[in-house]
Protein backbone atom coordinates (compact mmCIF):
# COMPACT_ATOMS: atom_id res chain seq x y z
CA UNK A 1 0.00 0.00 0.00
CA UNK A 2 1.03 3.56 -0.62
CA UNK A 3 2.58 5.34 2.33
CA UNK A 4 2.74 9.10 2.01
CA UNK A 5 4.92 9.15 5.10
CA UNK A 6 7.31 6.84 6.84
CA UNK A 7 9.09 5.13 3.97
CA UNK A 8 11.73 5.98 1.38
CA UNK A 9 8.94 7.76 -0.49
CA UNK A 10 8.19 9.89 2.55
CA UNK A 11 7.92 13.63 2.54
CA UNK A 12 7.26 14.22 6.20
CA UNK A 13 6.86 12.46 9.50
CA UNK A 14 3.44 13.58 10.65
CA UNK A 15 3.72 11.86 14.00
CA UNK A 16 1.93 13.56 16.85
CA UNK A 17 4.40 14.98 19.33
CA UNK A 18 4.36 12.73 22.35
CA UNK A 19 5.92 13.93 25.55
CA UNK A 20 7.50 11.57 28.04
CA UNK A 21 5.96 10.64 31.33
CA UNK A 22 8.85 11.37 33.65
CA UNK A 23 8.69 14.86 35.05
CA UNK A 24 9.48 17.46 37.75
CA UNK A 25 7.44 19.02 40.49
CA UNK A 26 7.37 22.47 42.00
CA UNK A 27 5.44 24.35 44.65
CA UNK A 28 5.17 27.59 46.47
CA UNK A 29 3.43 27.59 49.84
CA UNK A 30 2.01 31.04 49.14
CA UNK A 31 0.04 29.50 46.28
CA UNK A 32 -1.45 26.84 48.51
CA UNK A 33 0.82 24.02 47.33
CA UNK A 34 2.93 21.93 49.69
CA UNK A 35 4.43 19.58 47.12
CA UNK A 36 7.97 19.74 48.51
CA UNK A 37 6.86 18.63 51.96
CA UNK A 38 4.43 16.02 50.63
CA UNK A 39 6.74 14.60 47.98
CA UNK A 40 10.34 15.22 49.05
CA UNK A 41 11.62 12.90 46.30
CA UNK A 42 10.45 15.32 43.60
CA UNK A 43 13.02 17.74 42.22
CA UNK A 44 12.10 21.41 42.33
CA UNK A 45 12.92 23.00 38.99
CA UNK A 46 16.39 21.49 39.34
CA UNK A 47 18.28 23.61 36.84
CA UNK A 48 18.80 27.37 36.84
CA UNK A 49 21.07 29.57 34.80
CA UNK A 50 21.95 33.25 34.69
CA UNK A 51 20.62 35.42 31.87
CA UNK A 52 22.18 38.72 30.93
CA UNK A 53 19.86 41.14 29.07
CA UNK A 54 22.84 42.15 26.95
CA UNK A 55 23.02 38.65 25.47
CA UNK A 56 19.31 37.89 24.94
CA UNK A 57 18.21 37.56 21.31
CA UNK A 58 20.82 39.99 20.04
CA UNK A 59 20.98 37.98 16.83
CA UNK A 60 19.04 35.11 15.32
CA UNK A 61 20.66 31.74 14.85
CA UNK A 62 21.33 30.74 11.27
CA UNK A 63 18.86 28.24 9.87
CA UNK A 64 20.96 25.08 9.66
CA UNK A 65 18.18 22.55 10.33
CA UNK A 66 14.85 24.25 9.63
CA UNK A 67 14.15 25.48 6.08
CA UNK A 68 13.04 28.97 7.07
CA UNK A 69 12.40 29.53 10.78
CA UNK A 70 14.73 32.16 12.20
CA UNK A 71 15.07 33.86 8.82
CA UNK A 72 11.30 34.45 8.84
CA UNK A 73 11.64 37.13 11.55
CA UNK A 74 12.58 40.63 10.41
CA UNK A 75 15.04 42.57 12.54
CA UNK A 76 12.40 45.09 13.63
CA UNK A 77 10.21 42.30 14.97
CA UNK A 78 13.17 40.65 16.67
CA UNK A 79 13.99 43.85 18.54
CA UNK A 80 10.37 44.24 19.66
CA UNK A 81 10.28 40.66 20.95
CA UNK A 82 13.65 41.14 22.64
CA UNK A 83 12.31 44.05 24.68
CA UNK A 84 9.36 41.96 25.89
CA UNK A 85 11.59 39.02 26.81
CA UNK A 86 13.96 41.24 28.81
CA UNK A 87 11.02 42.88 30.62
CA UNK A 88 9.97 39.45 31.85
CA UNK A 89 13.34 38.69 33.43
CA UNK A 90 12.71 39.93 36.95
CA UNK A 91 15.95 38.44 38.25
CA UNK A 92 19.30 37.46 36.75
CA UNK A 93 18.98 33.69 37.36
CA UNK A 94 15.94 31.79 36.10
CA UNK A 95 14.87 28.20 36.53
CA UNK A 96 13.27 26.14 33.75
CA UNK A 97 9.68 27.38 33.91
CA UNK A 98 10.72 30.97 34.59
CA UNK A 99 12.97 31.01 31.55
CA UNK A 100 10.28 29.41 29.37
CA UNK A 101 7.90 32.17 30.45
CA UNK A 102 10.46 34.88 29.68
CA UNK A 103 11.13 33.51 26.19
CA UNK A 104 7.49 32.70 25.42
CA UNK A 105 6.89 35.69 23.09
CA UNK A 106 9.91 34.57 21.05
CA UNK A 107 8.86 30.92 20.94
CA UNK A 108 5.26 31.83 20.11
CA UNK A 109 6.47 33.85 17.13
CA UNK A 110 8.53 30.91 15.90
CA UNK A 111 5.46 28.68 16.28
CA UNK A 112 3.53 31.14 14.12
CA UNK A 113 5.98 30.38 11.32
CA UNK A 114 6.03 26.64 11.99
CA UNK A 115 3.21 25.09 14.07
CA UNK A 116 5.49 22.11 14.78
CA UNK A 117 7.88 24.35 16.73
CA UNK A 118 7.40 24.14 20.49
CA UNK A 119 9.45 23.78 23.67
CA UNK A 120 8.80 20.41 25.30
CA UNK A 121 9.24 19.60 28.97
CA UNK A 122 8.53 16.49 31.05
CA UNK A 123 5.58 16.59 33.42
CA UNK A 124 7.63 15.49 36.48
CA UNK A 125 10.76 13.53 37.36
CA UNK A 126 12.18 12.18 40.60
CA UNK A 127 15.63 11.65 41.98
CA UNK A 128 17.37 8.53 40.71
CA UNK A 129 14.81 8.42 37.86
CA UNK A 130 12.21 6.81 40.09
CA UNK A 131 8.88 6.69 38.27
CA UNK A 132 6.15 8.80 39.84
CA UNK A 133 3.41 8.94 37.20
CA UNK A 134 1.39 6.68 39.53
CA UNK A 135 2.04 8.77 42.67
CA UNK A 136 1.62 12.52 42.09
CA UNK A 137 -2.02 13.70 41.89
CA UNK A 138 -2.89 15.85 38.90
CA UNK A 139 -6.08 17.73 38.14
CA UNK A 140 -8.58 15.36 36.49
CA UNK A 141 -9.64 17.19 33.35
CA UNK A 142 -9.36 17.51 29.64
CA UNK A 143 -10.08 21.17 28.94
CA UNK A 144 -10.94 23.59 26.14
CA UNK A 145 -9.18 26.96 26.04
CA UNK A 146 -11.37 29.57 24.34
CA UNK A 147 -9.81 33.03 24.39
CA UNK A 148 -8.10 32.15 27.70
CA UNK A 149 -11.32 30.90 29.25
CA UNK A 150 -10.66 27.38 30.60
CA UNK A 151 -13.69 25.10 30.32
CA UNK A 152 -13.86 21.42 31.25
CA UNK A 153 -14.35 19.25 28.18
CA UNK A 154 -14.22 15.97 30.09
CA UNK A 155 -13.69 15.24 33.78
CA UNK A 156 -12.35 12.06 35.33
CA UNK A 157 -13.86 13.12 38.67
CA UNK A 158 -17.68 13.20 38.75
CA UNK A 159 -17.70 16.27 41.00
CA UNK A 160 -16.84 18.36 37.94
CA UNK A 161 -19.14 18.68 34.94
CA UNK A 162 -18.57 19.26 31.26
CA UNK A 163 -18.93 23.02 30.73
CA UNK A 164 -17.60 24.06 34.16
CA UNK A 165 -15.39 27.13 33.90
CA UNK A 166 -12.21 27.00 36.01
CA UNK A 167 -11.58 30.23 37.93
CA UNK A 168 -9.04 29.41 40.66
CA UNK A 169 -6.94 26.46 41.81
CA UNK A 170 -5.75 26.50 45.43
CA UNK A 171 -6.35 30.26 45.52
CA UNK A 172 -4.33 30.85 42.35
CA UNK A 173 -6.27 32.47 39.48
CA UNK A 174 -6.27 30.23 36.42
CA UNK A 175 -4.98 33.18 34.41
CA UNK A 176 -1.59 32.65 36.07
CA UNK A 177 -1.46 29.12 34.68
CA UNK A 178 -2.44 30.38 31.23
CA UNK A 179 0.30 33.04 31.14
CA UNK A 180 3.04 30.44 31.47
CA UNK A 181 1.62 27.67 29.28
CA UNK A 182 2.18 26.91 25.61
CA UNK A 183 -1.49 26.29 24.96
CA UNK A 184 -3.63 24.39 22.48
CA UNK A 185 -7.37 24.60 22.01
CA UNK A 186 -7.71 21.15 23.62
CA UNK A 187 -5.37 19.60 26.16
CA UNK A 188 -5.17 17.77 29.48
CA UNK A 189 -4.78 20.24 32.32
CA UNK A 190 -1.50 18.62 33.41
CA UNK A 191 0.10 20.70 30.65
CA UNK A 192 -0.87 23.89 32.49
CA UNK A 193 0.31 22.52 35.81
CA UNK A 194 3.74 21.58 34.44
CA UNK A 195 4.48 24.87 32.67
CA UNK A 196 3.21 26.82 35.68
CA UNK A 197 6.12 25.82 37.91
CA UNK A 198 4.98 22.20 38.28
CA UNK A 199 2.03 23.21 40.46
CA UNK A 200 1.00 19.81 41.83
CA UNK A 201 -0.58 19.25 45.23
CA UNK A 202 -1.86 16.32 47.36
CA UNK A 203 -5.29 17.97 47.08
CA UNK A 204 -6.95 20.77 45.14
CA UNK A 205 -9.68 23.27 45.98
CA UNK A 206 -11.06 24.55 42.70
CA UNK A 207 -13.30 27.57 42.25
CA UNK A 208 -15.57 26.95 39.27
CA UNK A 209 -18.44 28.66 37.53
CA UNK A 210 -21.31 26.35 36.64
CA UNK A 211 -24.00 28.23 34.77
CA UNK A 212 -24.61 31.20 37.12
CA UNK A 213 -23.25 29.52 40.26
CA UNK A 214 -19.81 29.87 41.81
CA UNK A 215 -18.71 26.59 43.41
CA UNK A 216 -15.68 25.59 45.46
CA UNK A 217 -14.99 21.92 44.80
CA UNK A 218 -12.31 19.83 46.50
CA UNK A 219 -10.67 16.96 44.65
CA UNK A 220 -7.85 14.60 45.51
CA UNK A 221 -6.99 14.52 41.81
CA UNK A 222 -5.96 11.46 39.83
CA UNK A 223 -2.59 10.03 38.89
CA UNK A 224 -1.19 10.40 35.40
CA UNK A 225 -1.31 6.62 35.02
CA UNK A 226 -5.03 6.72 35.81
CA UNK A 227 -5.49 9.47 33.25
CA UNK A 228 -3.74 7.52 30.49
CA UNK A 229 -5.70 4.35 31.22
CA UNK A 230 -9.06 6.14 31.12
CA UNK A 231 -8.48 8.71 28.38
CA UNK A 232 -10.93 8.46 25.51
CA UNK A 233 -8.82 7.97 22.39
CA UNK A 234 -10.78 5.68 20.06
CA UNK A 235 -12.99 6.78 17.18
CA UNK A 236 -16.40 7.94 18.32
CA UNK A 237 -19.48 7.23 16.20
CA UNK A 238 -22.98 8.73 16.48
CA UNK A 239 -26.09 8.95 14.32
CA UNK A 240 -28.65 11.78 14.41
CA UNK A 241 -31.92 10.62 12.87
CA UNK A 242 -33.39 14.15 12.91
CA UNK A 243 -30.60 15.37 10.65
CA UNK A 244 -30.06 12.15 8.66
CA UNK A 245 -26.41 12.53 9.58
CA UNK A 246 -23.65 10.35 10.96
CA UNK A 247 -20.68 11.50 13.05
CA UNK A 248 -17.22 9.89 13.03
CA UNK A 249 -14.31 11.29 15.02
CA UNK A 250 -10.64 10.61 14.27
CA UNK A 251 -8.56 11.79 17.28
CA UNK A 252 -5.26 10.83 15.59
CA UNK A 253 -4.07 9.09 12.43
CA UNK A 254 -2.74 5.98 14.10
CA UNK A 255 -3.65 2.44 13.11
CA UNK A 256 -5.02 3.79 9.84
CA UNK A 257 -6.11 0.40 8.53
CA UNK A 258 -8.41 0.09 11.53
CA UNK A 259 -9.74 3.64 10.98
CA UNK A 260 -10.46 2.85 7.32
CA UNK A 261 -12.25 -0.37 8.21
CA UNK A 262 -14.40 1.34 10.88
CA UNK A 263 -15.19 4.30 8.63
CA UNK A 264 -16.16 2.08 5.70
CA UNK A 265 -18.45 0.01 7.92
CA UNK A 266 -20.02 3.15 9.39
CA UNK A 267 -20.68 4.68 5.97
CA UNK A 268 -22.29 1.45 4.80
CA UNK A 269 -24.54 1.59 7.86
CA UNK A 270 -25.56 5.19 7.06
CA UNK A 271 -26.30 4.37 3.44
CA UNK A 272 -28.38 1.36 4.43
CA UNK A 273 -30.73 3.56 6.47
CA UNK A 274 -30.73 6.28 3.81
CA UNK A 275 -28.74 8.97 5.60
CA UNK A 276 -26.66 11.01 3.11
CA UNK A 277 -24.54 13.18 5.45
CA UNK A 278 -21.29 12.35 7.22
CA UNK A 279 -19.40 14.56 9.68
CA UNK A 280 -15.74 13.66 10.23
CA UNK A 281 -14.38 15.36 13.34
CA UNK A 282 -10.63 16.06 13.39
CA UNK A 283 -10.69 19.10 15.70
CA UNK A 284 -8.44 17.32 18.24
CA UNK A 285 -6.31 15.54 15.64
CA UNK A 286 -2.72 16.79 15.70
CA UNK A 287 -1.53 14.38 13.01
CA UNK A 288 0.00 10.94 12.91
CA UNK A 289 0.88 8.61 10.08
CA UNK A 290 0.14 8.94 6.37
CA UNK A 291 0.10 5.18 5.99
CA UNK A 292 -2.63 3.87 3.65
CA UNK A 293 -3.92 7.35 2.87
CA UNK A 294 -4.69 6.21 -0.68
CA UNK A 295 -7.17 3.68 0.74
CA UNK A 296 -8.71 6.29 3.03
CA UNK A 297 -9.10 8.84 0.25
CA UNK A 298 -10.55 6.21 -2.08
CA UNK A 299 -13.60 6.14 0.21
CA UNK A 300 -14.06 9.91 0.13
CA UNK A 301 -12.76 11.34 -3.17
CA UNK A 302 -14.45 10.59 -6.50
CA UNK A 303 -11.35 10.83 -8.69
CA UNK A 304 -8.87 8.52 -10.34
CA UNK A 305 -5.89 10.41 -8.93
CA UNK A 306 -5.24 12.89 -6.14
CA UNK A 307 -2.58 15.52 -6.74
CA UNK A 308 -0.75 16.21 -3.51
CA UNK A 309 2.58 18.02 -3.68
CA UNK A 310 4.12 20.50 -6.11
CA UNK A 311 7.55 20.56 -4.53
CA UNK A 312 9.52 19.71 -1.38
CA UNK A 313 12.60 21.52 -0.07
CA UNK A 314 15.03 20.05 2.42
CA UNK A 315 17.60 21.64 4.73
CA UNK A 316 20.71 19.43 4.61
CA UNK A 317 21.91 18.87 8.16
CA UNK A 318 23.21 16.08 10.41
CA UNK A 319 19.54 15.39 11.15
CA UNK A 320 18.66 14.72 7.48
CA UNK A 321 21.81 13.66 5.65
CA UNK A 322 21.39 9.98 6.56
CA UNK A 323 17.81 9.88 5.29
CA UNK A 324 18.62 10.39 1.60
CA UNK A 325 21.34 8.56 -0.29
CA UNK A 326 22.09 11.43 -2.69
CA UNK A 327 23.13 13.89 0.04
CA UNK A 328 26.81 14.59 0.64
CA UNK A 329 28.76 16.46 3.31
CA UNK A 330 29.62 19.34 0.98
CA UNK A 331 25.89 20.24 0.80
CA UNK A 332 25.58 20.65 4.57
CA UNK A 333 23.44 23.67 5.48
CA UNK A 334 22.02 24.11 1.97
CA UNK A 335 18.28 24.35 1.28
CA UNK A 336 17.70 22.12 -1.74
CA UNK A 337 14.80 20.89 -3.85
CA UNK A 338 14.15 17.25 -3.08
CA UNK A 339 14.27 15.05 -6.21
CA UNK A 340 10.80 13.86 -7.21
CA UNK A 341 11.66 10.22 -6.64
CA UNK A 342 11.81 10.92 -2.90
CA UNK A 343 8.28 12.26 -2.40
CA UNK A 344 4.73 11.63 -3.58
CA UNK A 345 3.47 14.23 -6.06
CA UNK A 346 0.19 12.41 -6.64
CA UNK A 347 -1.35 9.04 -5.92
CA UNK A 348 -4.01 6.88 -7.59
CA UNK A 349 -7.33 5.99 -5.98
CA UNK A 350 -9.52 2.91 -6.22
CA UNK A 351 -12.78 4.36 -7.57
CA UNK A 352 -14.63 1.11 -6.87
CA UNK A 353 -14.34 1.89 -3.15
CA UNK A 354 -15.75 5.42 -3.41
CA UNK A 355 -18.75 6.11 -1.14
CA UNK A 356 -20.96 8.95 -2.33
CA UNK A 357 -21.77 11.02 0.78
CA UNK A 358 -22.19 14.68 1.71
CA UNK A 359 -19.03 15.05 3.79
CA UNK A 360 -18.34 17.75 6.36
CA UNK A 361 -15.02 17.92 8.22
CA UNK A 362 -14.83 19.68 11.58
CA UNK A 363 -11.49 21.47 12.05
CA UNK A 364 -9.86 23.65 14.70
CA UNK A 365 -6.49 25.25 15.43
CA UNK A 366 -5.40 21.87 16.79
CA UNK A 367 -5.97 20.17 13.43
CA UNK A 368 -2.37 19.80 12.32
CA UNK A 369 0.22 17.92 10.37
CA UNK A 370 -1.27 14.84 8.67
CA UNK A 371 -4.77 15.89 9.78
CA UNK A 372 -4.24 19.28 8.11
CA UNK A 373 -3.25 17.47 4.92
CA UNK A 374 -6.36 15.26 5.19
CA UNK A 375 -8.63 18.31 5.44
CA UNK A 376 -6.80 20.15 2.67
CA UNK A 377 -6.96 17.25 0.19
CA UNK A 378 -10.70 16.87 0.71
CA UNK A 379 -11.32 20.60 0.32
CA UNK A 380 -9.04 21.00 -2.70
CA UNK A 381 -10.77 18.15 -4.52
CA UNK A 382 -14.25 19.43 -3.70
CA UNK A 383 -14.98 16.26 -1.73
CA UNK A 384 -15.91 17.83 1.60
CA UNK A 385 -16.81 21.13 3.21
CA UNK A 386 -14.61 22.19 6.10
CA UNK A 387 -16.40 23.61 9.15
CA UNK A 388 -14.98 25.42 12.16
CA UNK A 389 -12.10 27.90 12.30
CA UNK A 390 -8.97 28.39 10.16
CA UNK A 391 -6.02 26.13 10.79
CA UNK A 392 -2.87 27.58 12.30
CA UNK A 393 -0.69 29.68 10.04
CA UNK A 394 1.46 27.44 7.81
CA UNK A 395 -0.29 24.27 9.02
CA UNK A 396 0.61 22.63 5.69
CA UNK A 397 4.03 24.11 5.10
CA UNK A 398 6.55 22.19 7.22
CA UNK A 399 7.26 18.60 8.27
CA UNK A 400 9.79 15.88 9.14
CA UNK A 401 9.99 16.76 12.83
CA UNK A 402 13.19 16.40 14.80
CA UNK A 403 13.91 17.28 18.42
CA UNK A 404 16.81 19.38 19.67
CA UNK A 405 18.00 20.32 23.16
CA UNK A 406 17.31 23.88 24.20
CA UNK A 407 20.69 25.39 24.89
CA UNK A 408 19.37 27.43 27.82
CA UNK A 409 18.20 24.41 29.77
CA UNK A 410 19.14 20.73 29.44
CA UNK A 411 15.74 19.60 30.70
CA UNK A 412 13.86 21.11 27.73
CA UNK A 413 13.85 20.24 24.06
CA UNK A 414 12.28 21.93 21.07
CA UNK A 415 10.51 20.26 18.18
CA UNK A 416 11.51 21.64 14.78
CA UNK A 417 10.86 20.80 11.14
CA UNK A 418 13.47 20.00 8.50
CA UNK A 419 11.37 20.04 5.32
CA UNK A 420 9.30 22.68 3.52
CA UNK A 421 6.31 21.47 1.51
CA UNK A 422 4.22 23.04 -1.21
CA UNK A 423 0.86 21.28 -1.20
CA UNK A 424 -1.86 21.87 -3.74
CA UNK A 425 -4.44 23.96 -1.92
CA UNK A 426 -7.45 26.05 -2.83
CA UNK A 427 -6.07 29.25 -1.34
CA UNK A 428 -3.30 31.32 -3.00
CA UNK A 429 -1.64 31.98 0.38
CA UNK A 430 -1.30 28.25 1.09
CA UNK A 431 -3.41 28.42 4.25
CA UNK A 432 -6.50 26.35 5.11
CA UNK A 433 -9.78 28.13 5.81
CA UNK A 434 -13.20 26.65 6.57
CA UNK A 435 -16.00 26.70 4.02
CA UNK A 436 -18.43 27.07 6.92
CA UNK A 437 -16.95 29.31 9.60
CA UNK A 438 -18.17 28.43 13.10
CA UNK A 439 -16.19 30.18 15.86
CA UNK A 440 -15.66 28.81 19.35
CA UNK A 441 -17.64 30.89 21.88
CA UNK A 442 -16.84 30.32 25.55
CA UNK A 443 -20.29 31.23 26.90
CA UNK A 444 -21.85 28.64 24.60
CA UNK A 445 -19.44 25.88 25.67
CA UNK A 446 -20.19 26.66 29.33
CA UNK A 447 -23.67 25.21 28.78
CA UNK A 448 -22.05 21.78 28.58
CA UNK A 449 -22.69 20.80 24.98
CA UNK A 450 -20.72 21.01 21.74
CA UNK A 451 -22.04 24.18 20.09
CA UNK A 452 -19.70 24.05 17.08
CA UNK A 453 -20.98 20.58 16.21
CA UNK A 454 -24.56 21.61 16.99
CA UNK A 455 -24.33 24.61 14.65
CA UNK A 456 -22.96 22.42 11.88
CA UNK A 457 -25.96 20.09 12.28
CA UNK A 458 -28.25 23.12 12.03
CA UNK A 459 -26.43 24.19 8.86
CA UNK A 460 -26.87 20.72 7.36
CA UNK A 461 -30.58 20.82 8.18
CA UNK A 462 -31.00 24.29 6.68
CA UNK A 463 -29.45 23.22 3.37
CA UNK A 464 -31.14 19.83 3.09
Amino acid sequence: PLRLVGSEMCIRDRSCILLGIFYWGYCQNSRGYDLVEAYPEVLVNPYSRPFSPDSVITAFPKDVIHPHLFESLPISERDSIRRIVISRMKKDTLNLTESLYAFKPYFDRLKFEDPHFRPLIPWFITKNNRANSDKIPILPWDIININDTIIIDHSYDEKFHKGDRILEINNTPVEEFIKYTYTNRYSPFIVYQAYYHYAYSPGYTVKTQRQNQILNIHTEGITYDHYLKNKISENQKKIWADYKTGYFSIPAFRYNKSIIKDLYSFIKRLKKIGYPNLIIDIRKNGGGSGSDFDELMSLLVNKDTVVYLKNVRLRVSPNTIKDYDFLTEDRMGQLINLPERYFVKSFPLNKEKYQNMNIYVLISEDTGSQAATFANILQYNGSAKLAGVPLLHNALKYGEITHLPWSSNPYATVSISTIELDEYTRNPDGQVYPDIEIPFVASEYMKGGDPVLEKLLEHIESTR
